[in-house]
């Protein structure tokens, strides 16, 4: 995970770090992992963490913008 190895930065948002530690990964069959609660009826809260997952899958996802021909080589006339 990124905040156990260090690797994300946030700005120590105590919120955040409460609802990463209620947060459980589930494997199913077909290897897919996702967050989960260790009780559905628990009322501990993951929300921030979904969202970042989200947001991070979003930036990930997203293709990167396609530069115009007529950005790198100009406009041609005759």
């Amino acid at each position: 995970m990124l905040i156990a190895t260090n690797k994300l930065r946030y700005n120590g948002d105590s919120v955040f770090e409460w609802c990463c530690s209620n947060v459980q990964v589930k494997v199913d069959d077909n290897e897919n992992i996702r967050p989960v609660k260790e009780n559905k009826a628990s009322a501990l809260k993951i929300d921030s963490v979904i969202a970042l997952i989200t947001g991070l899958s979003i930036c990930v996802l997203e293709e990167p913008k396609k530069v115009s021909v007529y950005e790198t080589r100009g406009i041609r006339s005759f």
